[in-house]
């Protein structure tokens, strides 16, 4: 017969060394964790989705920026702006990036309201994502803006 000298005796709360020196995370402190993560996490993912937007509206911005430009180099050869969209681009990008397929917006000119295309313009930036903030950007050759809200033009 075995001496039982030799065999670890288990104790309550006493690992298999009859040690009190347990290692790892109780369940309740994994769950502590875990929620303090996803309070972050819920704090912190919508601030993320509103930076990603707003880097996005840059690009309309300068695509903005750009067709205007283009439109006032056309009004000082022709004396007169001119309209056009996707489907009738008339020489001028109707994207705002590279290519059409990289861009995230679509561009068109029309006349401003209530004036005729001779005299003045105004150039459109419509998102091809979720923009609830802005949407679409507008900027004249007067000077007027679209949306007024100070927030989409940062």
């Amino acid at each position: 017969m075995p001496c039982s000298r030799n065999k670890p005796r288990l104790r309550h709360g006493h690992g298999v060394s009859g040690s009190a020196d347990m290692t790892g995370f109780t369940l309740i402190e994994l769950l502590v964790a875990v929620v303090v993560v996803g309070i972050l996490s819920s704090i912190a993912y919508p601030s993320y989705v509103e930076s990603v937007r707003r880097a996005k509206r840059g690009e309309g911005k300068a695509a903005l920026l750009q067709a205007l430009q283009a439109q006032e180099r056309y009004y000082s050869q022709q004396n007169s702006y001119v309209a056009y969209s996707a489907s009738a681009p008339k020489g001028f990008k109707t994207h705002s990036g590279d290519s059409l397929a990289g861009s995230l917006y679509d561009m068109s000119a029309d006349a401003c309201a209530g004036e005729v295309i001779r005299d003045c313009v105004t150039v459109t930036a419509k998102p091809k994502f979720d923009d609830p903030t802005c949407g679409s950007l507008a900027q004249s050759s007067n000077g007027l803006r679209t949306p007024t809200d100070p927030v989409c033009w940062r």
